[in-house]
């Protein structure tokens, strides 16, 4: 009995499929013989959990499967930021205080009609842009990513104010998409800039585009600024979340334009993607990304806003 139990055996998935009655395949459960250790008595060796991952990836066709490994290989990561940010620490996670909330206020500038009237000026400019635009499709492509970033700012404003050259950094990036969206990228109103830029970016496009993206990188003060002033880490290591955030913020809408591109297809799918024949135009706007959001973090070790803005504001 106890060699038999000794010898038991779990079924694996292998990439061998076999016919559904659809015609379609997927994987089958056989046995792990061949998995034996070499000498009778030595039992089965399963295979590593990196294997059968891989093996279910290939049955199944799945991308999702593949991520796993990388979930193992960055697991050490969380652990360093546990340590590093004590915010992610749930032992050294401050009670909240139901009499104080997060608004804070510039002491440099405390007058918020700054932010009032960046945001009236953003609301006229998307209500012209609305108005006839070249493609109806690509506005609402474009216009959707600034609705989600506007309304976050103003649901937020009561509950965490940034500094005003926060909000000027962030409604940079806002007008111009709100811009684009109206014209399309390729086509908006931009030589007077053309002919300065193209002889360090190049000839024959429209660098609008590129100046957008390098202007997305200026997220990376008001981010920067979050972590600070909620001391959630070392400003080392805020700088460098907020690199990344940015460089992935800019992988990730690559990705959604070229999504785009491939399932709405003709000259929508083309203006939304704005590559105007650039076979490099993806890889220079996470650059142009990356740029901006070390000048913007620049600009923030130069001005220290965590340092210049007041206490809390009690809510009695």
């Amino acid at each position: 009995m106890a060699d038999k139990a000794h010898k038991t055996e779990w079924p694996i998935i292998s990439p061998k499929p076999w016919p559904r009655p659809n015609g379609q395949t997927y994987p089958r459960a056989e046995p792990a013989q061949k998995y034996a250790a070499d000498g009778a008595g030595k039992g089965i060796k399963r295979p590593s959990t990196i294997k059968r991952m891989m093996r279910l990836s290939i049955g199944f066709d799945s991308a999702p499967a593949l991520l796993f490994p990388l979930f193992l290989l960055f697991r050490p990561a969380w652990g360093y930021l546990k340590t590093a940010c004590p915010i992610m620490a749930s032992s050294s996670r401050p009670r909240k205080n139901k009499q104080m909330d997060h608004r804070y206020t510039d002491t440099a500038s405390p007058n918020p009609l700054l932010p009032a009237a960046l945001a009236a000026l953003l609301t006229g400019i998307m209500i012209w842009s609305g108005i006839q635009p070249t493609s109806r499709a690509v506005w609402w492509a474009e216009i959707l990513p600034v609705l989600g970033v506007f309304g976050a700012l103003l649901l937020t404003y009561r509950r965490f104010r940034f500094s005003n050259l926060a909000y000027v950094l962030m409604s940079f990036w806002l007008l111009m998409h709100t811009v684009g969206a109206h014209y399309t990228f390729a086509d908006v109103p931009f030589d007077w800039a053309n002919r300065l830029l193209s002889p360090l970016l190049g000839e024959g496009r429209n660098h609008f585009d590129r100046v957008g993206h390098y202007i997305i990188g200026f997220y990376a003060y008001p981010m920067a600024e979050w972590l600070m002033r909620r001391r959630a880490c070392s400003m080392h290591l805020a700088f460098f979340f907020s690199l990344f955030f940015i460089m992935g913020v800019a992988a990730a809408y690559e990705i959604i334009e070229w999504q785009y591109a491939v399932l709405e297809g003709g000259n929508a799918g083309i203006e939304f993607l704005g590559s105007q024949g650039d076979i490099w135009d993806a890889q220079k706007d996470m650059l142009a990304d990356t740029l901006g959001a070390l000048t913007a973090l620049l600009i923030y070790l130069l001005v220290r806003p965590d340092r210049q803005l007041a206490s809390p504001v009690s809510n009695g």
